[in-house]
This record gives C-alpha cells, sequence and structure tokens, in this order.
C-alpha cells in the first residue's frame, strides 16, 4: 500500500479529531503545521506523527505530503486552499468553505484547474453528512417510506461562549449561524431536496456579549418542489428544552432525531430505525472518508458546489435579517 502523507495545517481544537481519524487509517503519515509550533509539537506528540512545520508554504514544497487538512480560521481558507490545490495536494477543508461567495468560488475554481492537472481531490469537511441518523433519514426520504416531504426541520441550542478568533467579526465571517449553524442548514438542504428557491431569517445577539457576531437566530428555507425547511440556531440560550436535531415530516410519516431516529407512520407508533453517534465519532470518519477517496479515487460526500450552497443560504439568511425581506436565490 502507497503510503500518504497527511498534513493538518492548524493545530488547534477541531485538530485533534481530524488526527484521531488519519491516524487511525492504514499507510498514512501524519504530519502537524501551526504558527505556534509547540501546539503542533503536541498534537503530534499525541498521535505519533512524523514532523511539524511552521509555515504552511514549506508543507506544500514537501512531495511526500500528499493530503492537507486545512483546520484554520474562516478568513484564511480561500488563501491556504488556494494555494494547496495549485501545488497538487488532495485538500479537506473544514466547513464553512469561506467566509464569502468570491472566496468560495476562487477555491471550487482551484479545485476543478487541480482536478484536470493533477487528479486531486477536495472536499468541505460537513461532518453532519456522517451523523447515521441524517444518513438514515435520506434513505427513508429516497424510498418513498415517508410519501411526500413538507416539512423539514433542524434545531440546534446551546449555552456556548466562544474563544480567540470565533469571537472576531473580520475572521468568523459572522456568528452562531455561520460556524454551528451551517451544519443545520446543510442537512436541511440535503434532506429538503436542494433546490433552494428564497430564505427569510432573523438574527438576535443578546446574550453571549463576548461575541461581535450573532448568537441566535432562525431562518426559513424555502424549496422550489415546496418543501419548507426551518432551521433554528442559538448558542445563547440557558437550559434550552429539547428538540429534535433533525425532523422530516411527510404526507405518510415522520422522522426525528431525539437520541436516535424515531420512525411513525400512519397507525403505527414510533420506532427507533436508528442510533446516534455524535461530532466525536462523525469528525474522525469524514478524515476517514476523505483518504479513502484519496485511495480508491471516489468521489467525496461534500463537494465544493454543496458547500457554497451552504453558505450562500447563511449569507442569504443575514440579508433577509439586515433587511427584513424574504430573499431570493442566487444572491
Amino acid at each position: 500500500m502507497e503510503r500518504l502523507g497527511f498534513c493538518i495545517i492548524g493545530c488547534g481544537g477541531i485538530a485533534h479529531l481530524h488526527a484521531e481519524g488519519a491516524s487511525s487509517c492504514e499507510g498514512v503519515d501524519l504530519y502537524g503545521c501551526d504558527i505556534d509550533i509547540k501546539r503542533a509539537e503536541e498534537l503530534m506528540g499525541e498521535f505519533g506523527g512524523k514532523g511539524v512545520f511552521r509555515d504552511y508554504e514549506e508543507v506544500l514544497r514537501r512531495e511526500e505530503i500528499r493530503i492537507v487538512d486545512i483546520c484554520l480560521p474562516h478568513h484564511l481558507h480561500r488563501e491556504v486552499a488556494v494555494a494547496a490545490l495549485e501545488a497538487g495536494k488532495h485538500v479537506l477543508l473544514e466547513k464553512p468553505i469561506a467566509s464569502t461567495l468570491k472566496e468560495a468560488d476562487d477555491i471550487i475554481e482551484a479545485a476543478r484547474r487541480a482536478k484536470e492537472r493533477f487528479g486531486t481531490k477536495f472536499m468541505v469537511a460537513e461532518c453532519w453528512r456522517f451523523y447515521p441518523p441524517a444518513v438514515k433519514a435520506a434513505q427513508l426520504i429516497e424510498e418513498g417510506v415517508l410519501g411526500e416531504p413538507f416539512l423539514v426541520q433542524a434545531n440546534t441550542f446551546a449555552y456556548y461562549v466562544p474563544s480567540g478568533w470565533r469571537r472576531k467579526l473580520d475572521e468568523m465571517g459572522g456568528g452562531a449561524f455561520l460556524d454551528r449553524g451551517i451544519h443545520f442548514v446543510h442537512m436541511t438542504i440535503w434532506l429538503g431536496g436542494g433546490d433552494v428557491e428564497a430564505v427569510f431569517a432573523r438574527t438576535t445577539h443578546r446574550t453571549v456579549r463576548e461575541m461581535e457576531g450573532e448568537d441566535s437566530g432562525f431562518a426559513m428555507i424555502d424549496f422550489k418542489s415546496g418543501v419548507v425547511g426551518q432551521v433554528n440556531v442559538s448558542w445563547g440560550t440557558i437550559s434550552p428544552p429539547r428538540l429534535p436535531n433533525i425532523a422530516v415530516y411527510g404526507s405518510e410519516g415522520t422522522v426525528y432525531d431525539l437520541d436516535g431516529l424515531y420512525l411513525a407512520v400512519k397507525g403505527r407508533e414510533p420506532v427507533k430505525v436508528e442510533e446516534s453517534r455524535l461530532e466525536p465519532w462523525m469528525i474522525p470518519e469524514e478524515v476517514r472518508h476523505f483518504i479513502g477517496c484519496v485511495r480508491t479515487g471516489a468521489e467525496p460526500a461534500v463537494t465544493g458546489e454543496m458547500a457554497r450552497l451552504d453558505l450562500e443560504v447563511v449569507l442569504a439568511a443575514y440579508e433577509s435579517a439586515r433587511t427584513g425581506e424574504r430573499v431570493t436565490l442566487p444572491l
């Protein structure tokens, strides 16, 4: 088996789960890169890495490193992703794809050129694509078990005070909706059919004053099929009630995720059809998936175009919240 050099660029908090995924794959040599070299050394020491770098440009010059996994603040995604793709590296990029649609388009174009020239793979690390209840819900919709879906709902409520760059609007590109909420936007688009017509949204900022972006909000997503999506996001709720992470309502049945996916069809009691596994499992799984795609040539689960649509919906939500109007796509 050919050995693959795999370098995590940005060795902060989320990098630990990325390192767990990469280090569990046979034939992978793990490296770390961070301007805080001590942080890279600590991460590689924990996971048996082969080396560390301070400068990502040095990583891109190393022929033995075939894959780069970018876990940097949002405002750095475009610069590093485009450079890595132009250097012929396979690129796994943490969500969101970027902070602006122009940056997203630059990355997608670089990925297209790199694929043509080098045969490289590109994927945005959307870990909830690997969330078992969401995968099962998509299967049930595809099989027609729910009949005609008409409403998709996604909820994420917590009290969370971010630290570091997540407090800064110019580095985040937004607030809770862009960071945490984009996961739930992605699932809503995925389960709702993907063809978005318009967005109506509201955001608030009354609890988590330490951050510059919004701490809470909701978005209603109108699909061209007539399906309605609803996404509710908050980092500012104190002891929130338990709501399903996802729920899909159809003409013949409902699925909802509360500690596992439950299916209720007409005339029957709800039954659990899938167990839950949350982010500590999902993130290593997405890394293993991407490494598998590099080895086999399979197409990754989350394309740049999918991630761009997620971002476009979030940005439409921000525009709607600013103007008070329903915003039609494309922006």
